[in-house]
């Protein structure tokens, strides 16, 4: 009888190759960092910009007090300038406060994510800023120009929202693009890997479209009907002052 002889056990070494990923609380922190903590840092900043920007040349119209700016021999390119500026700085100090606080959290903490993301918060800081102030030029009321700017709040809080759920799953080319770039950036620099070719592109493309977009208000600034509409004076008021018999100061 002929007896076939086969192993029937063999023990084979051949590790199988798992995911090396994190969990517990380095998982979690690190999650926070790519996602809630850069999302809050764009709301704060949206609505610090919209709080002021729409109300530094929209509101002067409504209280009727811009036209004695406009017939100032101040540039009006500086009267922009100038607006933007102050709105940078204070949509920026929102953006710094939690900066600050999530630094103080051991794992987020290094100099190298920390420039990485103030330059970026000031590039988005500028970017919502020249935005507000155009819309508060062509508008003639601070209720306007925020609903003006609010489905462009919409759209970028939207695009955030984007940015989280594709995070792991990003194209390169989203890191360079302004917003975008802004988003992804804060994330890597929180956890200690900032990408500083996307950071360096999208800060230097968001500095140029705010530019861009400060000249825009200053041209806008130069027509009368966006400047001038609020305060009216009627043809009776006009003959009344040239008879001597009102003040405009008695308006």
């Amino acid at each position: 009888v002929q007896v076939a002889l086969t192993d029937d056990s063999a023990i084979v070494d051949n590790p199988v190759v798992t995911e090396n990923r994190e969990y517990g609380v380095t998982a979690t922190m690190k999650a926070l960092a790519r996602s809630f903590i850069p999302l809050l840092i764009f709301i704060l900043v949206l609505y610090a910009g919209m709080s002021s920007g729409t109300n530094v040349i929209a509101g002067r119209k409504e209280r009727g007090t811009f036209a004695a700016i406009i017939m100032s021999p101040i540039p009006r390119r500086s009267i922009i300038l100038g607006n933007t500026i102050g709105v940078t700085i204070k949509s920026v100090i929102p953006g710094l406060v939690i900066l600050a606080l999530t630094l103080m959290i051991p794992l987020f903490f290094s100099i190298e994510g920390m420039i990485a993301a103030l330059l970026l918060i000031i590039s988005l800081a500028f970017f919502v800023a020249s935005i507000t102030i155009l819309i508060s030029v062509i508008n003639d009321s601070v209720v306007s120009a925020q609903t003006a700017f609010l489905p462009i709040f919409l759209i970028l809080v939207s695009s955030c929202v984007t940015c989280i759920q594709n995070y792991d799953e990003a194209s390169e080319v989203f890191f360079y693009m302004p917003v975008y770039g802004q988003f992804y950036g804060l994330g890597y620099a929180f956890t200690g890997s900032p990408y500083w070719p996307g950071i360096i592109v999208s800060v230097l493309v968001t500095v140029l479209l705010g530019v861009i977009i400060v000249m825009i208000s200053s041209k806008l600034l130069t027509i009368d009907r966006f400047t001038v509409s609020v305060d009216l004076v009627t043809a009776k008021e006009i003959k009344e002052t040239k008879h001597g018999t009102r003040s405009f100061m008695d308006k």
